[in-house]
């Protein structure tokens, strides 16, 4: 009889989120005068865990927890003799998550264009799954797609202009859980994407050195303004284009005179925000330059107590910037600022505190 019982198994999956036990069973191919079956389960420590007759061709299994298990099956003729036995089996219970899809950091791909490190959140989001987008009677599958914990994901896309469109964001687990995420991603040419800015303030303290720290102890007053463009719109993905106001005040130390230096900056320069989606954060690092005013007054200069001037700096810097919503960020930096002054460069080191918006 043994080569005539075909027989088929199946991993099966049961639920973690629901009480209901999803219905699990083996099953083979009926042999034609046979009166029942014997059947016997180990489990992966080779322990026999069921040994019955049945008058079916299937064995319901939701009794038994995850884990890896072995089968047998014999036929049983109709004086219930039993005879040969197929080898054994092995076979899988594995526990089925149901996926949840609650956010994605970017809605807008662009066409044509590699949009990155696109950041899904949710829950029960597992190793194997599948991303798909589905929508306008297409669906595609993002293959460029990582689980980082069980409530984030990433994706890169470079969608072709031929997909533009309104797209649901689903998500398939193993045992073919679904979750989906209407609406969640609009695919455009780079024409009609938005531009995405970002502003902020910030509180800094800032440490001269080289020939200053002789003259000024640590600034405790140092306050600036941002204001950030994306440039994903041509094509440069991790790179934002600043524009920031910084102004701070030094004071003598006081085994020296009394007296005061200002000054205000005013520039322009790149970032490359490179994100670590795990933690929802962005590790960046800045170049900066433009104008600066310097303003020193000299508390016991009778003759001329200020003197100004008009200058340029440099500054490069970096720092992480952690996302507390998906528009809410803190930035936290430590920048180094060169004022090319009085012929000379004056040089302090920023630490700096900052919060601001993207819209």
């Amino acid at each position: 009889m043994r080569e005539k019982i075909i027989l088929t198994f199946f991993i099966f999956i049961i639920s973690v989120l629901n009480s209901i036990a999803a219905e699990r069973s083996i099953t083979w191919e009926p042999v034609a005068g046979a009166s029942g079956y014997f059947l016997e389960i180990k489990d992966s420590e080779g322990n026999i865990i069921v040994s019955t007759t049945v008058s079916e061709n299937f064995y319901s299994m939701s009794n038994l927890k995850p884990g890896a298990y072995s089968f047998r099956v014999a036929t049983l003729n109709i004086l219930k003799h039993q005879g040969e036995s197929t080898l054994w089996i092995d076979f899988v219970i594995e526990k089925l998550y149901i996926p949840e899809l609650k956010s994605v950091s970017q809605g807008e791909l662009i066409s044509s264009f590699s949009n990155k490190n696109i950041v899904v959140k949710g829950k029960n989001l597992k190793p194997g799954a599948k991303l798909f987008l589905r929508g306008n009677g297409k669906e595609i599958e993002l293959t460029d797609f990582q689980v980082i914990s069980d409530t984030e994901a990433v994706f890169n896309c470079k969608p072709d202009s031929s997909s533009n469109g309104k797209y649901n964001l689903v998500i398939v687990n193993r045992g073919d859980a679904v979750a989906v995420l209407n609406d969640a991603i609009n695919i455009v040419e780079k024409e009609a994407a938005e531009t995405i800015c970002f502003a902020g303030i910030g509180y800094s303290v800032n440490i001269p050195f080289g020939k200053s720290s002789y003259y000024y102890g640590f600034s405790y007053t140092g306050v600036s303004g941002f204001f950030q463009i994306s440039g994903r719109n041509i094509g440069l993905t991790n790179i934002i284009f600043e524009t920031e106001f910084d102004a701070v005040r030094f004071n003598y130390i006081d085994s020296l005179k009394k007296s005061t230096l200002s000054y205000a900056t005013l520039g322009i320069g790149p970032g490359y925000y490179f994100p670590l989606v795990s933690n929802s954060l962005e590790l960046f690092f800045k170049l900066q330059g433009g104008g600066v005013y310097t303003s020193v007054t000299l508390d016991e200069n009778l003759i001329d107590k200020k003197v100004s001037s008009i200058d340029l700096y440099a500054m490069t810097g970096t720092g992480v910037r952690a996302w507390m919503t998906e528009n809410f960020f803190i930035d936290s930096a430590l920048g180094l600022k060169t004022i090319f002054y009085a012929g000379e460069s004056m040089y302090d080191i920023k630490v700096s505190l900052s919060c601001g918006w993207k819209f």
